[in-house]
C-alpha cells in the first residue's frame, strides 16, 4: 500500500467524524481544519514511508491577531500568512511519547488507525486544542516560564516571537523583563543578525502598540 492509498483511506474515515463538528479537509496543506471567531483549530495528518507508512499527527490553532503582528517582522512566505499556526503540538507529545507515529502497512491497519484517531480526538484531542486557543492560554504556556523549553517542540525564533505578542496582547506586567529573556536567548541560539533586528523592531512596535 503506497501512502497517497493510505492517506486516501485514512481521510476518507475521518471526514464524517471531523465534519461532525465543523472541520472540513483542506488537501493542499494536509489537514482538517475549523474556522473560528479570531482564527482556526486545525489536525494536520502527514504520512510517509513505504510499509510501514508513518503516520504522523498534530494538533494547533491559529490566533488571527497574534498572526498579524508576527508576520510584519518575519520573513515566512506571504502567501501562506493566513495559515500559519500560532501553537501546534504532535499527538506524541500530548501523550507523552514525544516520537509516537501510527503505522500503517494494509487498507484494514489505515482503518484501524484512523479510529484510534478518532477516539485519541474524543478522548483528549479536542479537548486540548480548545484549552490552548485563547491568548490567556498560550500567554500562560509561553511566558510563565520563559527561560524553560516548552513542553512541545518550538523553534526558538517562533517561540520569543509568538511569546512577545502573547505577552502583549495580553498586558502581562513583566512585558519588558520578557523582552531581555527573549533577546538573550535569540542571541544565545544565534539568531542571524538580521532575525535578531526583525525581533527588535518587533518588541519596538509593541511597546506603543494600541489596541483600540
Amino acid at each position: 500500500m503506497k501512502a497517497s492509498e493510505a492517506e486516501q483511506v485514512v481521510i476518507n474515515e475521518l471526514r464524517p467524524f471531523f465534519m461532525a463538528y465543523d472541520y472540513s479537509w483542506m488537501p493542499h496543506y494536509q489537514q482538517f481544519r475549523r474556522l473560528t471567531s479570531n482564527g482556526f483549530h486545525n489536525l494536520l495528518i502527514n504520512i510517509k514511508g513505504d510499509k510501514p507508512q508513518l503516520v504522523d499527527i498534530k494538533l494547533g490553532c491559529r490566533i488571527d491577531m497574534v498572526e498579524d503582528l508576527v508576520y510584519q517582522f518575519t520573513t515566512g512566505l506571504l502567501g501562506y500568512q493566513e495559515h500559519s499556526n500560532t501553537f501546534i503540538a504532535s499527538l506524541g507529545e500530548i501523550i507523552g511519547q514525544s516520537y509516537f507515529k501510527y503505522e500503517i502497512s494494509d487498507k484494514q491497519e489505515a482503518v484501524t488507525v484512523s479510529e484510534a484517531i478518532k477516539g485519541f480526538m474524543l478522548s483528549k484531542g479536542l479537548d486540548f486544542i480548545v484549552q490552548h486557543s485563547s491568548v490567556q492560554s498560550l500567554d500562560k504556556l509561553f511566558n510563565d516560564q520563559p527561560t524553560q523549553k516548552l513542553p512541545y517542540a518550538t523553534h526558538p525564533l517562533n517561540r520569543c516571537l509568538r511569546g512577545i505578542v502573547l505577552a502583549r496582547l495580553a498586558e502581562r506586567k513583566d512585558f519588558i523583563g520578557l523582552v531581555a529573556i527573549y533577546r538573550r536567548a535569540l542571541v544565545i541560539s544565534k539568531t542571524a543578525p538580521p532575525l535578531l533586528e526583525k525581533y527588535d523592531r518587533l518588541c519596538h512596535y509593541l511597546k506603543s502598540f494600541s489596541f483600540n
